[in-house]
Parts: structure tokens; sequence; C-alpha cells
């Protein structure tokens, strides 16, 4: 007993000391294990803020899509502030949300807010010009969002008698005179404009204007000019894709081409411009191998390769322009976006995207890819910020505006803030046609059918010989029931494009709906249904293709008993 108490004694004792050793290793492993964790956060912290876009808690709120709470950071920012570029956001994000009467009186309290500061004799020592500029550009272009034309115009003029030599405001009035209807004042932004000979981007902007203008013979100019300066400026062939009348542009290219001057440039706007357009994939390819064999260098020219050739060599492609293109540039995270894009990994394709955009912020296209980035991931809500943002950026570029509109059109399926954006862009440039069809689609899809037709009228009354206007005009009078008038538009159609797919399939349909008339039918559905090709969407493959069988069995009924009346119903028509 004894001994087995002294044994018991021992083993107390033992454990004495054991337990604490134990308690010992137990907390160092945990606090190594914090510790690491919190290096690990840290880590990850500071590789987050890397790719931080926003510059304050308003922003980061913002650019995540939460403008109420991006509100709330900006109304508190501006209490520390005496300066009003809070209050002009705040101005802004209401003008996202839709409020436009709240936008307009906050956007008038930054202004007030400007003229308290810049009365004071301390402004008189501080540097807030560029500031000024800056607050100036945004009251004035969120004026213009809001539909103010006319203050836009007022406040504008005011700040451009004060700084006639900034080409921010210069871009700015550039389009608030268009939508006012002062084209005059426009051409002279452009005649005057304060140039930055050395920024390529720049010189880009006013090649941008001229087409904007219609002047593309130096627009051209323009654009060549900023090739020379910086070759791997992808703003050079985002303004080429951008043009409205490419059989314009194409046919000065074809004609400066002959000069034998600057062949570089030529071919390779020349290869965008092909590239296009489907049926001239092969031209485009051909001039990249030229200037492949020429050493072209140019980033524009190896994301055209890239684009071309994707579903063949896209892979090695990007493997390539990595090596070429190290992360730290542009083209080398906006690479890397694509193929982390291409490659389903979306996260990924964002984080370089948001790399892009730290360095060069200017640079819309990364703007819209992020747009395809969110609609990927199902989250194209989240684009928001980054459209509206794209158009902030190039306040003095329209094709930015129907963009916006698209989005909400085809994207977010917001019909009241899609027809917003069209009639901005209609105001901008009421030559666009497809601006006020696009406003009849959304019409008509919302039933507001008389609208629609005198919508697409408008259209009509632009350019005369688009075949889909009349197209749509004569399906929405087949609606109507209006037989007259609906085959009338119908064979307008038809006689600007006799292929069109679209217009022999509503053919077909008022044939054998309301004309009885099954042979015919059967004839425009089958020219139709053969006309069905690799571009053709799935949605009108279907229609196209339902409509064929249901009136090739009436037809085939028919050719077997000619007395046979065999009703077609359920055709669809495609607007």
């Amino acid at each position: 007993m004894e001994k087995s108490n002294k044994s018991n004694s021992h083993s107390v004792n033992k454990s004495k000391y054991f337990v604490p050793i134990i308690s010992m290793i137990i907390y160092i492993c945990i606090a190594l294990f914090i510790t690491l964790g919190v290096r690990a956060a840290f880590g990850n912290q500071k590789e987050d803020e890397s790719i931080k876009i926003s510059n304050n808690s308003g922003e980061e709120f913002y650019f995540n899509d939460k403008y109420d709470s991006a509100i709330t950071e900006f109304t508190s920012l501006q209490e520390k502030d005496n300066w009003p570029s809070y209050t002009a956001d705040i101005g802004k994000i209401q003008s996202i949300q839709g409020n436009y009467v709240k936008s307009n009186s906050t956007l008038q309290k930054a202004y007030e807010g400007r003229n308290k500061v810049i009365d004071t004799k301390s402004a008189e020592n501080d540097n807030i010009k560029e500031k000024d500029i800056d607050l100036a550009s945004q009251i004035v272009f969120t004026y213009f969002l809001n539909g103010e034309y006319k203050k836009a115009l007022d406040y504008g003029e005011f700040y451009l008698n004060i700084y006639p030599q900034e080409s921010k405001l210069q871009q700015t009035m550039f389009t608030v005179y268009l939508s006012n209807n002062e084209s005059e004042k426009a051409k002279d932004i452009v005649k005057n404009y304060n140039l930055d000979e050395q920024n390529s981007d720049d010189i880009v902007s006013l090649a941008q204007m001229n087409f904007i203008l219609g002047n593309y013979d130096t627009g051209l100019k323009f654009l060549n000019e900023a090739w020379n300066v910086d070759k791997n400026s992808l703003e050079i062939f985002d303004a080429v894709e951008q043009v409205s009348d490419r059989t314009t542009l194409l046919n000065n290219i074809i004609k400066a081409k002959e000069k034998k001057e600057n062949e570089e440039f030529y071919n390779a706007v020349l290869a965008k411009i092909y590239s296009l357009n489907e049926a001239d994939k092969e031209k485009a390819l051909a001039l990249i191998e030229k200037m492949d064999k020429e050493n072209v260098d140019s980033a524009n020219v190896d994301l055209l390769k890239y684009e071309l050739l994707k579903d063949k060599d896209g892979e090695d492609i990007i493997d390539v322009l990595k090596d070429k293109y190290d992360g730290t540039t542009l083209m080398g995270c906006y690479i890397r976006a694509i193929e982390n894009y291409e490659n389903k990994k979306y996260d990924e394709a964002f984080k370089y995207a948001k790399k892009c955009i730290v360095i060069d912020k200017n640079y819309n296209g990364t703007y819209y890819f992020i747009e395809k980035i969110k609609s990927a991931q199902q989250k194209s809500q989240l684009a928001e910020p980054f459209i509206i943002e794209a158009m902030y950026n190039e306040k003095y570029n329209y094709n930015t505006i129907v963009k916006t509109a698209e989005y909400y059109k085809n994207i977010l399926k917001d019909s009241n803030k899609a027809i917003h954006y069209y009639e901005l862009a209609g105001r901008v440039n009421p030559k666009d046609a497809d601006v006020f069809y696009n406003i009849g689609l959304i019409q008509l899809n919302n039933q507001r059918i008389d609208e629609a037709i005198a919508s697409i009228k408008k259209s009509i009354s632009i350019n005369e010989s688009s075949s889909k206007y009349y197209r749509t005009l004569g399906c929405i009078y087949l609606d109507k029931k209006d037989d007259e008038k609906a085959i009338e538009y119908i064979r307008k159609a038809y006689s600007f494009d006799d292929k069109d797919i679209l217009t022999l399939n509503d053919a077909a349909c008022y044939y054998a709906m309301r004309d009885n008339n099954i042979d015919r039918a059967m004839t425009n559905i089958k020219s139709a249904y053969d006309g069905i090709n690799e571009k053709t969407k799935e949605e009108n493959k279907k229609i196209i293709s339902d409509n064929y069988n249901r009136i090739k069995i009436a037809f085939d009924s028919s050719q077997k008993d000619s007395n046979s009346k065999t009703k077609v119903s359920e055709l669809k028509l495609i607007y």
C-alpha cells in the first residue's frame, strides 16, 4: 500500500508539471495559429488594397452597388470638408437611382457650396482650380443626364467662361451643346480643343468628337496621330469600333492607303473594321498575317489577333501575350482578365479588371468587360456603377450613352431607364435612327402600341432604307389586324432586303393567317428556313423552324387535296 501511495504520489507530482507543459504547448500553438492567421489576413488585405479602385468609403459602397450606404458615407465625408465634391457625388448617385428632382436639388447645393468657398478670402491661397474643373464637369454632366439640357447649358457656359481652355470642360460641353441643338458651338469646341499632342488617348478623344460630327477624314487623321504617339493605346481600336458609319470610314481608309502613307496604321485599322463583319473576317486575318511578317508591334493588333483566332489558338496566343506584357501593364492585366474569363474563373477575372482600373482608370474597355464578367456570374446589377462610370469618363462620347441604354434594355430589362438614356442619346445625335427604333421596341414590349408606331416611323423618317423598321411596323399592324398596312410594310421591308429571313418569316405568317395563300406562305417560309445559318439567333431559328413545320403540314395537305382548307394557327412573328 505504501509503495502504491508513493507511486501515486509520484504520478501526481509528475502530472503536476506535465499538465502545465501541455497547456503551454497548446497556448503556443494557438498563438502561432493566430499570428499566422493575422499575417495571412494582413497579407490578403495588402493584396486587396493593391487593387482597390475606390478613394474613400463612399466610393467603396458606390462601386459595390450600395447606393444608400454610399450617400450616407458621402454625407459624413462632406461634413469634414468644405469643398462640395462629395455633395456632387450624392447628386450623381441620386441621378443613377432615377431620383432626378432630388439630384437637381443636390447639384444646386453643390454649386452654392462651391461659390461659398470661392468667395472666401482663404480660397485665394488654395489650389482649387483642378478641383473646380472636376466639380464643374460633374455638375454639368449630371444635369444633362437628368434631362436638364438648358440648365446643363447655362451652368456649363458659366464655367467655360472661367476655364475656356480646359479640355475636361470642353469635352463635357461638346455633348451639352449637341443636346441643345447648338451644333455650331459643338464644332467650335472641336476646332478650339486644347489638345495634348503627346497624349494618345486625348488625341483619340478629338478623333471621336470628329466622327460624331461626321468629319471622317479629320477623325481618321487624328487616329493616325494617336497611333504615331502610342500604337499600344487600346482606345484607338475602340474608337474604330464605335464609328456609326463604318462604310464611309472604310472608304476613307482605302483611299488613304492608296497614297502609301503610314501603311502600318491603315492596315491595322482596316483589319479592325473587317473583323467587325463576319463575312470579312478572312480579310482581317490576311492583314494580321501581313503585319506579323512586318513585325508590327502593337497591343491593338495583338488583341485583335487573339479575338480572331481564339477559337483555334486562343490559349497559345494568350501565353505569348502574357510573356510579352507583364502584370504591371494595362494590356498585361487585360489579357489576364480575358484568360480567366474564358476559363470561367470570374472572381480572378474581376481582380485583374480592377487592376486595369488602378493602372488606367480612364480606359473604358475595362468597365464594359466588367459588365461581361458580372453577367456571367448572374450579377448583372453589380455592373451598373461601372457602366455609369464609363459615361463620366468620356463625357464627349455619345456612344457611352447608347451603351448605357443597351445595358438597361438588354441586361437589366429596366424599360424606364433604358428609354431615359435612349432619349438622352437621341438629343445628342438625332440622326441615329436606331435610337428611336429601340425606344419603339421597348414601348411595344410594354404594350404602348401607338407610341411604338410613332417612334419607329421616326426611325424611318431618318433612315428610309432599313428593312427592319418596315418589318417591325408590318408585324405591329398584323397584330392590330390592319392587314392592308401590314402587307404594305412587309413588302417594303422585302424590297430593301429580299434575303432577310426574319422578313420572309413574317411574310409567310401574313399569307398563311390572313391571305389564306398557303402556296406563297410555303415559298416564303422555305426561303427563311433555308437561310438559317450559324449566325442566326437560337430564338429566331426555333420560331422559323416551328413555323416551317406548321405551314408544311398545311401545304402537304393542300397538295393531296386541292379543296383542303387546313387552318394554320399559332404562327409566330419576328419583330
